[in-house]
């Protein structure tokens, strides 16, 4: 009787906690994700981005061009042949680069660069490169971290962001009639948005419309003094430019997430905030990235929003597919459907990384996410039941075998497809060495994860870093004090090394 006694007190337990659980789990979207692997684009040799400098990006859809602004100058690829090409190193570029945000204006068939807080505007010729300073303003420093977006009349907006002490919630744009900046009239009786520095914007061209997502402002719209309380909300608004008013659309939880930020990487010291995150006009579908809390940076979510519903999506796990680890740095859509993601192949120990461009069919993403509601009720429910019976079956097995069992171990080889903090390249790499239990030589391991790549000095360096990498997750996620993977030298030729896994991992021993 003990044992049934003890059963139905872990099963109570159980409904009570995954009850409750389960009520805040329905009030937001679930932290669970499915994964996709987006497609290489760019194998041909390209640009090489230097660490801790600026990596701009944005695409001409009408043309099938991505244009990447870094240190050396300007570039283009060819979406359309997958070729890179060197356009002009732009040494008249302003000085401080940093301080200026990038985009390509559909309209205007130009690249723009404009002030981080607004006001200076600098256009790019793509005939002949040259940079020309258009406007009759100054630095504003009005708007840092404002929300950019042009408009279908060509003008460049901006929403919020900081300066002079205080935040903003007003739409500014740039008049070409007088070169200057002019504030973006809104009905008098219109709701508005608290002041604050946005996360998400994006813009809408067939509905004319603004969308925010997301933002930090003061509490009790405080000026910035050193009393000042910061909180993040995920309002979500949007701007009828047609009315002359906002429209608070709804109010989002990210629990276990938090947005996708590129400029806090060592790798870049500035990134375009006007793609950040992107828009599909065919579907109506908003697209933006997303870190999980706490946790590996180098790991990507993508989750979406219809704009038309006001539904918001599951987040989608990015498995870039190689074991170097991809950091993108810009999220663009092209009108054949696909979202094109630029960034980085980010190797240790070196001064430069190679730029990447990555792409997703936008069908295939429809394909496989969930819907918040469904995804979460499933959820539940397959929970409950699971942990219900687990308590059952495991208050059982105690009954007969009682202080016979011991604990699991803190790291599994039978559990590897359940680590989502590890790369397909780790995964793989783990189950070959831990294969017939046969330490393997290092020509072995490169030629079975990279066998389409000749170049010896290139696959040690791949090599290094993926052991290295592996090493530092396993000590950051579980309670392994060794590493799990171990190297000695070759008896029969000591300049050689054998890779094996650790004999306490394989007997579950820590």
């Amino acid at each position: 009787m003990n044992w049934f006694r003890t059963c139905c007190v872990y099963s109570v337990f159980a409904v009570f906690f995954f009850i409750f659980w389960g009520a805040s789990v329905l009030l937001s979207p679930p932290i669970h994700a499915q994964s996709l692997e987006p497609d290489l684009l760019s194998e041909s040799e390209g640009p090489l981005h230097p660490y801790d400098s600026f990596l701009f990006a944005d695409i001409d859809t009408l043309r099938q061009k991505v244009y990447v602004f870094i240190e050396s100058g300007l570039w283009s690829f060819d979406l359309s042949n997958e070729k890179w090409q060197f356009l002009d190193s732009l040494k008249n570029r302003p000085d401080r680069i940093e301080n200026f945000q990038f985009g390509y204006n559909p309209v205007k068939e130009k690249l723009q660069l404009w002030s981080n807080g607004i006001g200076q505007m600098y256009e790019i010729s793509l005939s002949n490169f040259s940079i020309r300073r258009i406007d009759q303003s100054h630095n504003h420093r009005n708007q840092y971290g404002h929300a950019p977006f042009f408009h279908n009349n060509g003008s460049l907006f901006g929403f919020g962001g900081y300066g002079y002490w205080s935040w903003k919630n007003i739409l500014t744009f740039y008049n070409y009639q007088i070169n200057e900046w002019n504030v973006q009239p809104v009905d008098p009786n219109s709701e508005m948005p608290p002041p604050q520095a946005p996360i998400f914007g994006t813009y809408h061209p067939e509905k004319n419309s603004f969308f925010l997502l997301g933002g930090t402002s003061p509490k009790e719209h405080r000026q910035d003094d050193q009393y000042t309380e910061m909180i993040t909300r995920y309002d979500y608004w949007s701007f009828d430019f047609d009315k002359e008013r906002w429209n608070r659309e709804a109010s989002f939880n990210l629990p276990g997430f938090e947005p996708y930020n590129p400029f806090t990487l060592t790798q870049f010291s500035k990134n375009a905030r006007l793609s950040i995150t992107t828009l599909s006009t065919e579907s109506n579908t908003w697209y933006f990235p997303l870190w999980r809390t706490n946790q590996s940076r180098d790991i990507i979510f993508l989750t979406s929003l219809n704009v038309h519903e006001n539904q918001l999506f599951d987040p989608i796990k990015l498995n870039f597919g190689v074991s170097r680890v991809f950091l993108p740095a810009s999220f663009l859509y092209n009108n054949n459907g696909d979202i094109v993601f630029v960034g980085i192949d980010y190797l240790s120990h070196q001064s430069h990384a190679p730029i990447r461009l990555y792409s997703i069919p936008e069908d295939t993403i429809h394909a496989v996410r969930q819907t918040s509601e469904s995804g979460t009720e499933i959820l539940f429910w397959g929970i409950l039941i699971l942990i219900v019976l687990t308590a059952v079956i495991i208050t059982f097995r105690s009954s007969w075998h009682s202080g016979s069992l011991t604990a699991d171990p803190a790291f599994s080889l039978d559990e590897l497809d359940h680590y989502e903090w590890m790369s397909i390249n780790e995964r793989k790499l783990l189950r070959f060495l831990a294969k017939d239990g046969i330490c393997k030589e290092t020509q072995e391991i490169e030629e079975y994860l990279w066998p389409d790549i000749s170049n010896y000095d290139y696959r040690r360096r791949l090599r290094n870093d993926l052991l290295k990498s592996l090493n530092h997750k396993i000590r950051q996620h579980t309670d392994l004090e060794q590493e799990v993977i171990f190297k000695k030298p070759d008896p029969s030729d000591r300049r050689k090394k054998l890779y094996g896994i650790h004999p306490a991992i394989e007997t579950g021993q820590n």
